[in-house]
């Protein structure tokens, strides 16, 4: 604040005239002081909290951050390993013994190998499982394509992760069960493949319209102030949340994030729903009360049927 004193003018009647006053004239526009936010509103606890929600149609992304230090392990994808050779997927028997439920993973590679839940090659991962170097083991699939019955010595991956209605018949029903999700899903898009495959339906996710949705979103992730802290999505459709995933390093989460978006769009069923707006409390509930599935490199949750 200035004050300003004894400022000298001419009179109207041509007389010289000292005026004493005091003008108090601020600098600045003075505001009121906005209230602390209260982070602990947005904590899911052990070192994670949540951030604005991003809308796309009926579907709502929260992101997820690390607010203390993480893990600086190296993790490879599946897609990577099999990119690169240092990852081998093949058929668990053959003829007579041939295995539809399983696959032999071995990582041939020096740093450990990540495998998450309903990652696509020419069938889809049913387990998250990490592999350390060197070990060779029996994972847990589905089979997606109804009139296979024997595959090929080696798989290829292919950059996808399968939509939720899908993992969700993965990791809580029979493969019967999966089978008749994918016709569905064939039904609903028209498609009449001759093995019943799910592969048709899982490349729609890089459509024009689905990738241009998740390209927009990733954006949005992409301009986050912490987003080098990003490890994880809340999914949730209307006002239900339907999937959390929450990674080990920010690095490996950004390995899967362009799947995961495609996935949740992919599961998108329309226009927003009337009904209140989720609450941070909610997602709090879910982590606590939601079904889960552990790992060394991630923990996911998915809402059973």
């Amino acid at each position: 604040m200035r004050m300003l004193l004894a400022l000298v003018v001419l009179s109207a009647c041509g007389e010289d005239e000292i005026v004493s006053r005091d003008a108090r004239t601020p600098d600045v526009e003075i505001k009121a002081k906005p209230k602390p936010v209260d982070l602990t509103l947005y904590s899911l606890g052990a070192g994670m909290e949540m951030r604005h929600p991003i809308h796309d149609g009926n579907l709502t992304i929260i992101p997820i951050v690390s607010t203390q230090g993480v893990s600086m392990v190296h993790y490879v994808t599946l897609a990577d390993g099999l990119a690169n050779h240092t990852v081998t997927v093949r058929e668990k028997g053959r003829g007579d013994s041939f295995a539809v439920d399983q696959v032999n993973i071995r990582n041939k590679g020096s740093q450990p190998l990540f495998v998450m839940t309903g990652e696509l090659q020419d069938r889809e991962i049913a387990e998250d499982r990490v592999l350390v170097p060197g070990e060779r083991e029996a994972v847990q699939v589905r089979c997606v394509e109804q009139g296979r019955e024997a595959g090929h010595l080696e798989f290829h991956a292919s950059g996808l992760l399968a939509e939720l209605r899908v993992r969700r018949a993965t990791i809580f029903q029979t493969q019967q069960e999966v089978w008749a999700e994918v016709e569905k899903l064939n039904a609903e898009h028209h498609l009449t493949p001759t093995t019943k495959t799910y592969r048709g339906v899982a490349e729609l996710q890089n459509a024009t319209d689905a990738a241009t949705r998740r390209d927009a979103i990733a954006r949005q992730l992409a301009a986050l102030p912490d987003r080098a802290h990003l490890v994880g999505l809340v999914a949730v459709s209307g006002t239900k949340i339907v999937d959390l995933e929450r990674f080990v390093t920010p690095e490996l989460y950004g390995q899967y994030e362009q799947e995961l978006l495609g996935s949740y769009i992919a599961s998108d069923d329309g226009p927003p729903h009337e009904g209140r707006s989720l609450l941070p409390a909610d997602v709090r509930t879910f982590v606590d009360n939601g079904k889960r599935r552990d790992s060394d490199a991630a923990v996911n949750i998915v809402v059973g049927p």
